[in-house]
């Protein structure tokens, strides 16, 4: 109902602020997302902000079923910002990660790969990266 309403104000062009640390909420539902920690870090349209990212690329795997093992697999080899879907995971690589890399470190723990797709990266994965530079 809630999402109804913003979606009923913003379709009339009234502005509204929500506080959510929901980023998937605010990449559907907003215009504009600020960034903040102690301070305004960022601030602009989801794809402004996915923009900032550090060179990461954004990757999709879907595999027959998702165990531990796959996932500690990914972060070996160095994927970051993973997060599971049912059997898909959505995932960031650095710069000197390919996919193929990723496709190897999980067949050779023995995951059975569905699919690999690019992926537009996700606000979280923004947040993250940005929240990175201040480190």
């Amino acid at each position: 109902m809630v999402r109804e309403v913003l979606s009923e104000l913003r379709a009339a062009g009234r502005t509204v602020v929500v506080n959510t640390h929901r980023l998937e909420e605010a990449e559907r539902m907003c215009d504009r997302v600020g960034i903040l920690r102690s301070r305004l870090l960022r601030v602009g349209a989801p794809d402004q902000l996915r923009a900032a990212m550090t060179g990461a690329r954004a990757l999709t795997v879907e595999l027959e079923a998702v165990r531990d093992r796959d996932l500690a697999a990914l972060r070996e080899v160095g994927a970051r910002d993973l997060v599971v879907h049912g059997q898909r995971i959505d995932l960031s690589l650095p710069p000197a990660l390919a996919p193929a890399d990723v496709v190897a470190a999980l067949v050779g723990v023995g995951a059975r790969v569905s699919e690999v797709t690019s992926a537009r990266g996700s606000l979280e994965a923004a947040y993250r990266s940005i929240l990175g530079e201040l480190s």
